[in-house]
């Protein structure tokens, strides 16, 4: 892994819950409309859910699992990659603000 870029100001992830995902990695992220594979981040907050589940491991698929619901924030702690997990679930998306805050 090389430099990490900074979230800066912020990504928008949009994740479409229909396919079902097992701590499926994250990858690249959009920052200031150039896609970053390498990446560092601080701050995750849950800005919709869709009514649906969807669980997050940071860094790691070793991590705690940690169950999202709509406004939930994580803050304070280095992020480098986010592991999505989830059951399929017919026309549910979720959109997850993502960002490195000083």
């Amino acid at each position: 892994m090389g430099f990490l870029a900074k979230v800066v100001p912020y990504s928008v992830v949009t994740l479409s819950l229909e396919a079902v995902r097992v701590n499926e990695a994250q990858g690249p992220l959009t920052i200031g409309g150039v896609q970053k594979a390498d990446w560092i981040a601080n701050t995750l907050t849950v800005l919709e859910l869709d009514g649906a589940t969807l669980s997050v491991r940071l860094d790691r698929t070793q991590n705690d699992e940690i169950p999202l619901s709509q406004g939930l924030t994580i803050a304070g702690v280095a992020i480098t990659e986010l592991y999505w997990t989830n059951v399929g679930q017919a026309g549910k998306t979720a959109k997850i603000f993502v960002a490195w805050v000083d």
